[in-house]
């Protein structure tokens, strides 16, 4: 029911998240029944707001973020070495600490 977003680190699946073939029928969310009653609006707005995005299940999805991996690769070997070791320092030291899907 949790997804992990990086190292140590985890959150409610949501439908889009990936998972392992083998978790397909898995479930994502507990029954209503196994859960007290004060929680039970809890586990609603998980079904209506988080999980989907507030988007109905048969809605389109959203259009995809991003660049096209044939777009980076034009890019492939033009930074410079130093560069490449500075950036993943970077992102290994800061940006695993940001998670945009908890704000």
């Amino acid at each position: 029911m949790l997804t992990e977003t990086g190292r140590g680190r985890r959150r409610l699946f949501r439908q889009g998240d990936a998972f392992h073939p083998a978790r397909q029928s898995g479930k994502t969310a507990p029954d209503s029944d196994n859960i007290p009653p004060r929680y039970r609006e809890l586990l609603k707005w998980y079904e209506e707001q988080y999980s989907r995005n507030g988007r109905p299940q048969n809605a389109e999805p959203t259009e995809l973020r991003g660049v096209p991996g044939d777009v980076l690769l034009e890019f492939a070997g033009t930074i410079p070495p130093d560069d490449v070791a500075r950036m993943e320092r970077v992102i290994e030291e800061e940006c695993e600490r940001v998670d945009s899907d908890e704000w």
